[in-house]
């Protein structure tokens, strides 16, 4: 039996614990050692013998933990020790505590004490709901009025129920508020805590009521009423369920934002092609954009957010939008990128330009961290001048435009051919292949021969 006291000594309040064992009373040691003002209380017991000290279990927050107890003999012996102000006037409440204990068998504060804490505990957890409520209502108002007669799939909740689950109901409609009207009628209570605009809403529901992790939780039958998109779920389930619906409703947005981007993209390849062929630095559509916008005064849709994150998942940078990703005073990325490149990076899950990239509902907070899914390995592909160390790799024979030249010049029928060979650690007559970029500074400064032309998409180019 677990027993709450308090001691009071020069206005101040000292909780101790006690235990109620075998009818006897046992106290909390590092408690004692506070109100007596002993830091070090295991090395001040070290020596206590087994009837003035025992080690108990104890609930906690990480569980059952061992914590040590002293016996009455042990108290006494640790209050005798202490020469501080307090140590008297709380040897003689143990000395009352002790003998109320034994006079009724219990200490009868306890249960008053155990009545009290239960009754606050009811008192906190009123509160909390109450609170709860209200936050969950505001949210609701804030929903219903914000995407009033546009295409979604909502998340409400219709009611709390065993094992600290909530009842929670997916669904698609084109009018919120009617639909909740018609819910609440249905159920006796519905509140909309999370909505996902979409244009194929329908199809988007049927892909979130098949997944495996929210069909798992159906809940067909509530109060006599049958639905098959009612679900039971605790708030790490219900978690994960909002996440599978942020990671793919883009996938079913169709909105003017998304064929703008598809416009843009296809216009980047082109650009990309032409800069190709004519050797010109392509126009980024920075500038051009926001000059379209003022004088739009307002934008029509942005699409989702766009995010950076290093290779092992941590959170670098959130674009408010994805040209904002091409414009040099929004970053500065250690190669050019482009539009298509952006969204393949986002679909694909590789590296481009240094960081794994991912789309992000606009409706998130731009430091909302999304779980990357592994990522893909791209081919190495050596762009660039060649060389022709020594057998020794201690200096540089012959230098390459590209591998092309160097397979030619050694006789091989392809680059193919050079690469296996040069990947199997094979010797190419005696010499070793290798890109110029990863030479290293010492070997690139101690080469003295000429350096041939470049060779970038196909064309030389002279440097």
């Amino acid at each position: 039996m677990d027993v709450l006291k308090t001691f009071v000594f020069d206005n101040t309040q000292y909780d101790v614990d006690i235990q109620i064992v075998d009818g006897k009373p046992i106290f909390r040691a590092d408690k004692l050692g506070k109100i007596i003002g002993l830091k070090k209380i295991r090395s001040s017991i070290q020596h206590f013998d087994q009837d003035e000290k025992v080690v108990q279990p104890i609930d906690t927050r990480g569980g059952h933990q061992d914590c040590t107890f002293l016996t009455e003999m042990g108290v006494y012996r640790l209050l005798m020790r202490s020469d501080k102000p307090i140590a008297r006037p709380f040897q003689k409440w143990v000395a009352h505590v002790i003998a109320t204990i034994r006079e009724t068998g219990k200490y009868e504060l306890s249960k008053q004490l155990d009545d009290l804490k239960r009754q606050n505990d009811n008192e906190k957890a009123d509160l909390l709901m109450h609170y709860k409520s209200q936050q969950e209502m505001e949210t609701h108002s804030v929903l219903l009025g914000g995407f009033e007669n546009k295409k979604l799939v909502y998340y409400g909740k219709i009611a709390d129920i065993e094992d600290g689950k909530s009842l929670i109901k997916i669904g698609p409609t084109g009018n919120i508020r009617q639909r909740v009207g018609s819910l609440r009628n249905g159920y006796g209570s519905f509140t909309v805590f999370r909505v996902f605009e979409c244009q194929e809403h329908d199809r988007f529901e049927r892909f979130l009521h098949q997944h495996v992790d929210i069909k798992r939780y159906r809940k067909p039958i509530y109060n006599g009423k049958v639905s098959m998109e009612t679900y039971a779920m605790n708030g790490e389930e219900l978690k994960k369920a909002i996440g599978i619906a942020i990671r793919n409703v883009v996938q079913y947005r169709r909105d003017t934002e998304q064929i703008r981007d598809i416009k843009d993209i296809a216009e980047d390849v082109v650009q990309a092609e032409v800069a190709k062929v004519f050797g010109e630095k392509r126009k980024t559509r920075g500038s051009e954009e926001v000059q379209q916008e003022s004088k739009r005064g307002h934008n029509t849709s942005l699409g989702p957010k766009i995010q950076i994150y290093t290779e092992d998942g941590n959170l670098v940078k959130t674009f408010n939008r994805l040209i904002d990703t091409l414009r040099d005073d929004q970053w500065k990325f250690d190669e050019k990128i482009y539009r298509a490149g952006v969204v393949k990076a986002c679909e694909g899950d590789f590296i481009y330009a240094g960081y794994r990239w991912m789309k992000l509902d606009r409706n998130l907070d731009d430091g909302t961290v999304q779980q990357l899914r592994p990522t893909i390995l791209k081919k190495n592909i050596h762009k660039g001048r060649v060389a022709l160390l020594s057998s020794d790799e201690s200096e540089v024979a012959e230098l390459y435009p590209d591998f092309k030249t160097a397979a030619e010049q050694n006789g091989f029928l392809s680059t193919g051919a050079l690469q296996k060979r040069r990947n199997k650690g094979d010797k190419i007559h005696g010499h070793v292949i290798r890109p110029w970029s990863e030479c290293g500074d010492e070997l690139q400064k101690s080469y003295r021969g000429p350096f041939p032309d470049k060779t970038t998409g196909g064309r030389h180019t002279r440097f």
